[in-house]
């Protein structure tokens, strides 16, 4: 009886994650919709990002490519995170700015 009860007490646990974890992934959603929806066309990155990233939904390229260190450098260029100059360039000429055309 004692072992019954564990059973049933860990598969209602088990529905409550579930529930909570659910409605966390829709609460998110609806957040990244209204946050895209808002955006800034001001903002390169942004405005790329916001015409590449339609839904919210796994990206195929995080299913082909198998390589861990290429997986994350193909990720990095999608929020502008990565090293190349274009990105760096915006901070390393003393505080001011290179011009895009310049950043090499």
């Amino acid at each position: 009886m004692h072992l019954t009860r564990t059973v049933e007490t860990m598969q209602q646990l088990k529905k409550i994650r579930s529930n909570i974890k659910q409605q966390l992934k829709k609460k998110y959603v609806e957040n990244w919709l209204k946050a895209r929806q808002s955006t800034s066309e001001s903002s390169r990155e942004k405005f790329t990002h916001k015409n590449i990233k339609k839904q919210y939904q796994l990206e195929e390229y995080l299913k082909i490519i198998r390589n861990p260190a290429h997986r994350i450098n193909i990720t990095k260029l999608r929020p502008g995170v990565h090293s190349l100059r274009i990105q760096t360039g915006k901070y390393k000429n003393k505080g001011a700015s290179i011009p895009v055309e310049s950043r090499t």
